[in-house]
C-alpha cells in the first residue's frame, strides 16, 4: 500500500511540471486575447495562424499600430449605427443589446386589419401587434423600448400610451 503511494505520488510530482508548462502557441493566443483592439487582435491571430502553418516555433508578429487604429469617434459611430439598424432583429442575430431608440416618423399607414404600419427616419419600419389606439403622426419623435421576452413598444413623450409593435422589414 505505502509503495503503491509513493510509486504515485512520484509519478506525479514528476510530470506536474509538464503539466503546468504552456506551449508556445498557447501563450501566442492568450497574449492575442489580452488585446483591446479588434483589427490588433485579428492580426495577431491571423500571424499565429500564418506561424503555425510553416511550423515555425517564433512569437507571432503585431501589426504595426499606427496602420490598425482609427480614430474612436468614428467606430464607435459607426459601432452605434449598425446595432441600431440592427434593433429588432435579435431573432435573427445576436447583436449587442440598447434599450431603446428614438427616431422621427416619416410615414404612417394602416394594414388591412387596421394596424399602425409606421416607417422611420432611420429606415426601419414596425407593425402594432395588438389592437389598440395610439394617436401618431408624421414628424414626430418616438420611441421604440425593449419589452420582457423579446417584445417591443412604441412611446413618446406626450402621452402615457405604448403600443406593441414588431419590426417587419
Amino acid at each position: 500500500m505505502i509503495k503503491r503511494l509513493l510509486t504515485t505520488s512520484s509519478l506525479l510530482l514528476c510530470f506536474s511540471p509538464f503539466s503546468m508548462a504552456q506551449s508556445p502557441l498557447a501563450n501566442a493566443l492568450e497574449q492575442c486575447r489580452t488585446l483591446t483592439q479588434t483589427a490588433q487582435r485579428l492580426a495577431c491571430y491571423d500571424a499565429i495562424n500564418t506561424s503555425t502553418n510553416t511550423l515555425s516555433t517564433s512569437a507571432p508578429t503585431l501589426a504595426p499600430a499606427e496602420v490598425v487604429q482609427t480614430k474612436p469617434e468614428v467606430a464607435a459611430e459607426v459601432d452605434l449605427k449598425t446595432i441600431e439598424s440592427q434593433f429588432g432583429h435579435e431573432r435573427k442575430q445576436a447583436v449587442d443589446n440598447i434599450e431603446q431608440i428614438t427616431s422621427i416618423v416619416r410615414k404612417v399607414s394602416y394594414s388591412l386589419r387596421k394596424e399602425v404600419i409606421v416607417e422611420f427616419e432611420n429606415d426601419q419600419v414596425w407593425r402594432q401587434t395588438h389592437s389598440a389606439f395610439y394617436p401618431i403622426s408624421v414628424g414626430e419623435a418616438h420611441h421604440i423600448k425593449r419589452g420582457a421576452v423579446g417584445s417591443f413598444y412604441l412611446a413618446n413623450d406626450k402621452n402615457n400610451r405604448t403600443l406593441k409593435v414588431r419590426r417587419i422589414d
